[in-house]
């Protein structure tokens, strides 16, 4: 029996020294010292940060650099990704590759304190930098209530957790307004075009398709299990919505052509000129603007009830 409990022991005690080996040794005094604090992350990651706060932070999205414009966190924002272009301040802060393919070797050159990355597309980006013993915290909300707790977490990373809650209370005070006049209003049923070439539009577990429930609408592909899917005339058809949205990618200098086609044209939404261009920045991006998204949404499907509605 004693000899068991010693190779338990011994067997403990050599995790224990293979694990404090593999940490940075700035961590290991930190977390040794009650220095560190501990973040929960989008995906359920626990993620040790210095209890102060990051003097050098890196997005590798654009939602997440305009979240740390809004909450004045705008210093400590070292470099971004392509199409960051938000606030125009943004534009002119250095480039570590694009959303889909980060420059690992120029962050990691680049020293942060901590990397502010998506979700599961970046999973592969976010153990290659933690392996040079980078911090990273992954930010990937799914619906507005979710870019809320994304703004929190956020502000909490970047010590600027009052001017959070400041940005949180205004967003949400947008969205409780909107829902207060429209609460009673029946439902319009909403066509978005995100693609033209080929033919796309959203699924049910696209944040565009929360978007469009909190502004008081139904996506019709509310009940298919997908971020983005492909369409056809027949299947537009079939759904007929009252709302034909189509997503302005300005960034990329498209303009969306798929409701100019003759057979599209037939749809009571175009004939009755029912069909709206809005930006993909104030829908795709999940942020302080889609809040903005949320509102114009609600200008479109309910425009007597917003009448009235100033602007924030």
């Amino acid at each position: 029996m004693k000899k068991y409990l010693w190779l338990v022991s011994l067997t403990l005690s050599c995790l224990f020294t293979a694990y404090m080996l593999i940490q940075p040794p700035e961590a290991i005094r930190l977390r040794q010292t009650g220095g560190e604090r501990k973040i929960r992350d989008f995906l359920g990651r626990e993620v040790w940060l210095p209890v102060k706060a990051p003097q050098r932070i890196i997005s590798l999205s654009p939602s997440n650099t305009e979240i740390l414009y809004a909450i004045q966190a705008a210093a400590a924002l070292t470099a971004v990704t392509e199409y960051s272009d938000y606030p125009p301040e943004a534009q002119s802060k250095p480039r570590i590759g694009s959303y889909h393919s980060p420059d690992v070797e120029r962050i990691i050159a680049l020293q942060p304190d901590v990397v502010l990355s998506g979700g599961n597309f970046h999973y592969r980006t976010i153990q290659q930098l933690e392996q040079a013993g980078i911090p990273v915290v992954a930010v990937e909300p799914g619906t507005m209530q979710e870019v809320l707790e994304a703004i929190r977490l956020i502000g909490d990373v970047a010590g600027r957790s009052g001017e959070a809650e400041r940005v949180v209370a205004a967003l949400t005070g947008k969205m409780t307004g909107i829902h207060q006049l429209i609460r009673r209003e029946p439902a319009k049923t909403v066509f978005v075009e995100v693609w033209d070439e080929p033919f796309m539009t959203i699924g049910g577990k696209s944040y565009l398709s929360d978007i469009i429930s909190q502004a008081g609408g139904l996506n019709v592909t509310r009940n298919k299990p997908y971020d983005y899917m492909a369409c056809d005339f027949e299947m537009l058809y079939g759904f007929n919505p009252d709302i034909y949205i189509a997503v302005s990618h300005g960034g990329l200098g498209r303009k969306l052509r798929m409701s100019r086609h003759p057979w599209v044209q037939r749809l009571n939404a175009i004939q009755e000129q029912r069909m709206y261009y809005i930006s993909d920045d104030i829908l795709s991006r999940p942020g302080p603007r889609s809040f903005d998204g949320l509102e114009e949404l609600a200008f479109i499907l309910h425009p007597d009830l917003m009448k009235d509605w100033k602007r924030k």
